[in-house]
């Protein structure tokens, strides 16, 4: 049943999303052509035209973000208005309608990531982007050759997005679900339930954030002392400067790795709690008026 729950989730969802992707990509086209005319046909009406399609190309990628996020969350909520009589009379279990919503949210947020990436490279192939991506791997070694690999930086920094992404996700989620037991009016109880949780959130965060920093203190230290060394010694030599660069490296590789076995476990948990609290309200406290 989940499959034919994923299969209607997609079928609903893909006419929306592929009209805002196209349009993304035809005015990343547009918008690609209309530069390198520029560089060639220099004028103040082609400078004006392609500014503004540069305005607009930014605004439909702003909305591509938006639409994904709304009909994610409209798509869930439409599920316990009217429409829920249908959905929960099927023969699929809440862990089936949760599982589905949620695994067709995970698709289009990475669809839209990766439509978002490939406009911005055709829109920047003509200014450059071929000769920078063939430079990278040198520029990369070079890096490396300093002491300085901003691989686990990148990584990490990916985790934490993707792991929050999910967090938050979930916290609508549950706001949806709890919502229409709180109020008559199911928008306004969804509202406050969401707040309540945001607010609940940010308290378990902030002490979690104090938790997280006691071990942070030592490295952060290190950063500081290396940096003020660097910056007020007048005479340096090469070998130290690469020594004192990679202990930076070292130390905010440290951070980040940290940071991200706490807020990772962190979101985790959130989203595990919010998971079976949604899935509770479901099964038990199911309110579609």
């Amino acid at each position: 049943m989940l499959g034919k729950l994923l299969k209607y989730e997609f079928r609903s969802t893909a006419p929306i999303f592929g009209l805002t992707y196209a349009a993304l990509i035809v005015l990343a086209g547009i918008n690609a052509l209309l530069m390198l005319f520029e560089s060639k046909f220099s004028s103040l009406l082609l400078s004006t035209v392609t500014t503004l399609t540069i305005i607009l190309y930014i605004l439909v990628a702003c909305a591509v973000f938006v639409v994904t996020l709304v009909l994610i969350v409209v798509r869930f909520y439409r599920m316990f208005g009217s429409e829920g009589y249908l959905w929960f009379t099927l023969p699929a279990s809440a862990n089936q309608h949760l599982l589905a919503k949620f695994i067709s949210a995970v698709v289009w947020t990475l669809a839209s990531v990766v439509v978002i990436l490939f406009s911005i490279g055709l829109l920047t192939i003509g200014a450059g982007l071929l000769d920078f991506l063939g430079e990278l791997p040198g520029t990369w070694q070079a890096s490396l050759a300093q002491g300085i690999d901003p691989l686990p930086i990148l990584i990490c920094s990916v985790i934490l997005l993707v792991v929050a992404w999910f967090a938050n996700l979930f916290m609508f989620y549950t706001a949806i679900a709890i919502g229409p037991n709180l109020t008559k009016s199911r928008l306004g109880g969804t509202v406050l339930a969401y707040l309540i949780i945001y607010i609940i959130n940010q308290v378990v965060s902030t002490f979690a954030l104090i938790l997280i920093a006691i071990p942070l203190i030592k490295p952060f230290e290190t950063i500081i002392n290396t940096s003020t060394a660097l910056s007020t010694t007048a005479d340096i030599s090469n070998s130290t400067a690469l020594s004192d660069s990679a202990t930076i490296m070292s130390a905010t590789n440290s951070m980040m790795i940290w940071l991200t076995i706490g807020f990772g476990i962190l979101y985790v948990a959130w989203t595990v709690a919010s998971y079976f609290v949604t899935r509770y309200f479901m099964t038990r406290k199911l309110n579609l008026n």
